[in-house]
């Protein structure tokens, strides 16, 4: 089991919250008081993003779908779109995440 600790006020490094990853829910979150949460993560979409992720499943190998247009572009084709450097998914998910569990 992996725990990963993440500090509420990381100046004063007080009131702790632990996040645990299990396969259902996806993680589960408690604080120092021992309340907890669950977190599921889940692939929500248009219609058109959902009908691209099926026609994805059945292309070949190396075929993405291409972000924020829904299209499927084949290995070695041409992206169009901006792409995520380095760690900046992870950068633009943890505040919206904390946001939303109101964790400063």
């Amino acid at each position: 089991m992996s725990w990963l600790v993440i500090g509420k006020d990381v100046k004063n490094k007080s009131d702790p919250v632990f996040l645990v990853k299990t396969e259902a829910p996806d993680f589960i979150i408690s604080d120092a008081n021992k309340l907890t949460t669950a977190l599921e993560i889940t692939e929500a979409g248009t219609e058109d993003y959902q009908r691209a992720m099926t026609e994805l499943e059945k292309s070949p190998p190396g075929t993405v779908l291409e972000s924020g247009t829904n299209m499927l572009v084949k290995e070695g084709e041409r992206l169009i779109g901006e792409s995520w450097d380095g760690d900046s998914v992870e950068r633009e998910w943890v505040p919206l995440l904390f946001m939303q569990l109101r964790i400063n």
